[in-house]
């Protein structure tokens, strides 16, 4: 793969995985780190509290936290279906 290409796939992956960060208020460091995990072992686990460590304090009680987590997982699967054949 051309070394440019290559470059130019990082820094796309790198913009758009910040701005899911940003717009979900996610921890930057835990979510990276989830998102490289996911690269590693081929699939997004969506099960288990591995998303709820990545999300921002939400009331469990509001009724807002399912449709919160939902919305996530959502962005996260497309962001790993879109790059994950080509890193």
């Amino acid at each position: 793969m051309d070394e440019d290409w290559r470059k130019f796939l990082h820094e796309r992956k790198e913009a758009d995985i910040s701005a899911i960060i940003k717009e979900e208020k996610l921890k930057p460091e835990e979510t990276r780190y989830f998102i490289d995990n996911a690269f590693r072992d081929g699939m997004l686990k969506t099960t288990g509290t591995a998303i709820d460590k990545i999300m921002p304090p939400v009331s469990r009680f509001g009724g807002g936290r399912a449709a919160k987590k939902k919305g996530i997982i959502e962005k996260l699967m497309l962001f790993f279906e879109k790059y994950f054949g080509l890193i």
